[in-house]
């Protein structure tokens, strides 16, 4: 796939929905940590890893208390990229509390050094130890007055900071004009100690901007409430939804605040409840405050009310605006999200507003979770993006053509949907991003929330006229939406699937798509005479008009037949660049197999069978070489540069050699971040026809050059 367009097309859709996402991660280029695990009683072993940079090793010192004394000799190994020592270390029946652990030696240097000790009571302390910040002195063990502090006073003074929130609570009492307290008391509470939970657990990663932004957005929509003068029959389900919710995201950036560590699990437990409480009396005292100034300022009087209203309104998008405009400034924030789930947010607003239900948006969020969980133990849809979209253009031509369908039929297609939809979000977050879980229930988050925010919006438009013409010209706009997004991926489907079976002398036929033309054809309604002259409306083409918009989507499924004008003696030479191309492609992309024998039958479909054994140890090593345990390696891309003259004339069946230069593209991943690395290849690259077909007979490597890429420069 064309990276350029698809960054392009990510950005321009990205600043036109002005929706935000995920932050990138910083990329560790150069490893260095200093672990001490305790083995038993006073006894730990002690991992030491620095870097290697141009061929030396920074001169650093791992220092322990004045009692901890080496038990073991240091077994030391190193390669090319790091240095590992390892050792046991003794520190009797003296507790490591108010004592420090550092590294001596940093200054001068550019090197950070993550520390992380566990004791055999559990508890796990971690730091970033750096030239300026050398030591880390290992705190004592919580008690009533740290809980009090750091779970009770903190939830509470975050709570009230948290200015947005008490932005949304003002908003939610306007549009009620006034109502009762305990609602929005309990779905603030509520959000804000879920948000912390996930945030706590690593299931939820929200950044600092998110906040600000959902609570913005959630004022805006019920202060523009009052404004209208409406109250839809669903506000009294939306608004507490939507408060909970951008409270949910709020609590999630309090987790931010500060990296707590040294806890038991059940200390953890403890502190989590001191911080529900701190929520609670937050969350209280916002109520109150706004309650009592609605009461002081008398704005259930519609003369106070509204220009109330329309003044916070304005104020919620100026700062909005505001808010949005760091991506402007800042186009490398923008973050990676699937954009066909974007289109799903238009889709459920425009089809809730269709319906005259909130149903719809509801009905999706368990078919995600079902689909993303689907996903986390390897039932992935193929083509899901196929499915998603055919699905969302479903209901799209049915708004268009004003059409209706049984509620129950309905109900199904949105949990279908839903199931779709989240499928292809785990795919995508695995394949993509750090913090994959974290970050995906977030993603989930901003898609509720856009969805009931277009939702009230979409309420307030009353005429028939405008909402027949609204519903009309948005859901013909998402449908090119989803055509535009159709084509990116069938791109992809071309470069790594049709392309290499054309060079390989097959014939793909996309057999469902033809089917689906024919019966498009047939079903299409004809125009008679005897209709025109009875002054007879002629029957809506909507059935045909589906099974075109299907026969797109159904373009992956094909069947493939041998093409009878391919020979494989008779290559010509402004093709061997693309035949290279893809027989290097195959060759490096057989690594992300985990399946052995799967990754032997796809190397053997595109390499000499002398060449196998060679190839897999080498590319293993050169895609593997001074990467950290755990570390995943998964190839994205190969392009190959441009070929010299052939080395030797000939018959093919001897193989044609060529020079080439060639560069492979990897992703590595860590579970916290995420980088990119280019591996530059020079050297000789031979084709050679072998039963009828093009294989690599001959890789003869000159030089390699390593890059290594943040995530948010790719």
């Amino acid at each position: 796939m064309n990276n350029s367009c698809i960054q392009r097309l990510k950005k321009g859709v990205f600043l036109l929905l002005m929706l935000t996402g995920f932050t990138a991660s910083a990329d560790i280029v150069y490893p260095a940590r200093l672990q001490l695990v305790e083995t038993e009683p006073g006894v730990f072993e002690v991992l030491y890893v620095l870097p290697v940079i141009q061929g030396k090793i920074v001169k650093a010192q791992a220092i322990f208390p004045g009692f901890c004394a080496p038990v073991t000799e240091p077994e030391i190994s190193v390669d090319a990229y790091q240095k590992k020592t390892r050792w046991k270390i003794q520190c009797g029946g003296n507790s490591l509390a108010g004592q420090q652990i550092g590294i001596e030696g940093l200054l001068g240097s550019q090197i950070d050094i993550i520390l992380e000790v566990t004791t055999l009571d559990g508890r796990i302390y971690k730091s970033t130890l750096s030239p300026a910040r050398a030591f880390y002195t290992i705190p004592e063990a919580p008690g009533l007055k740290s809980f009090l502090r750091i779970g009770t006073l903190s939830a509470t003074r975050y709570t009230l900071i948290t200015w947005g929130l008490f932005l949304m609570v003002l908003a939610y009492f306007l549009s009620r004009e006034g109502g009762r307290s305990a609602v929005p008391l309990l779905a603030l509470s509520t959000g804000l100690s879920l948000g912390y939970f996930l945030s706590w657990n690593e299931w939820l990663l929200a950044p600092a901007w998110a906040g600000t932004v959902i609570s913005l957005l959630v004022t805006a929509a019920l202060a523009s409430e009052s404004v209208t003068k409406n109250q839809p029959p669903s506000g009294k389900i939306l608004h507490p939804v939507l408060l909970s919710l951008g409270a949910v995201v709020a609590g999630a950036g309090f987790g931010n605040e500060k990296l707590l560590s040294g806890y038991t699990q059940g200390e953890e437990i403890i502190l989590l409840c001191f911080a529900f409480l701190g929520f609670l009396g937050g969350a209280w005292l916002l109520v109150r405050i706004a309650s009592q100034l609605f009461r002081v300022l008398d704005l259930q009087v519609a003369d106070f009310r509204i220009p109330a209203a329309k003044l916070l309104t304005a104020v919620a998008f100026g700062i909005l605006a505001w808010e949005l405009s760091l991506f402007w400034n800042v186009p490398s924030m923008l973050p990676s999200i699937p954009f066909s789930l974007l289109s799903l947010v238009l889709v459920l607003a425009i089809w809730s507003y269709h319906s005259q239900s909130i149903v719809p948006a509801v009905l999706v969020l368990p078919g995600l979770i079902l689909g993303y969980a689907a996903g986390i133990y390897g039932y992935l849809l193929p083509y899901s993006w196929a499915f998603l979209l055919g699905l969302q253009s479903f209901l799209l031509i049915l708004i268009v053509f004003r059409k209706s369908i049984s509620p129950v039929l309905a109900r199904g297609v949105l949990l279908a949907i839903g199931i779709a939809g989240g499928n292809y979000l785990q795919f995508f977050a695995s394949d993509s991003l750090s913090y994959p879980i974290a970050r995906s229930v977030f993603f989930m988050l901003l898609l509720a929330v856009f969805t009931l925010v277009l939702s009230l919006f979409l309420e307030r438009i009353q005429n028939p006229a405008v909402k027949r013409q609204v519903l009309k010209t948005s859901a013909i706009a998402v449908l090119v939406t989803c055509l535009l997004l159709s084509f990116v991926f069938l791109q992809q489907t071309y470069e790594y699937s049709i392309s290499p079976l054309l060079s390989s002398g097959f014939l793909p036929i996309p057999i469902a798509s033809v089917f689906a033309l024919i019966l498009a054809f047939l079903f299409w309604p004809r125009r008679r005479k005897i209709l025109d002259q009875m002054q007879v409306k002629h029957k809506a083409p909507i059935f045909s008009v589906i099974l075109l918009f299907l026969s797109i989507y159904l373009l992956p499924l094909q069947i493939k037949i041998v093409n009878p004008w391919y020979t494989a003696d008779q290559i010509k030479p402004e093709v061997v660049h693309d035949i290279l191309e893809n027989k290097l492609l195959n060759t490096y992309t057989a690594f992300n197999i985990a399946d052995e024998e799967i990754l032997f039958e796809r190397l053997n479909e595109n390499l000499e069978a002398g060449l196998l054994d060679h190839i897999y140890l080498d590319s293993r090593r050169r895609l593997n070489m001074g990467l950290r345990e755990g570390s995943k390696v998964t190839v994205k891309e190969v392009t190959l540069g441009d070929l010299g003259a052939p080395l030797s004339e000939g018959n093919p069946d001897n193989g044609l050699r060529y020079p080439a230069t060639w560069t492979v593209t990897a992703q590595v991943k860590h579970l916290k971040h995420i980088h990119y690395r280019k591996n530059k290849y020079t050297g000789t690259i031979a084709l050679k026809s072998i039963d009828k077909a093009w294989k690599i007979s001959e890789i003869t490597l000159i030089s390699e050059d390593r890059q290594v890429i943040a995530s948010s420069r790719l």
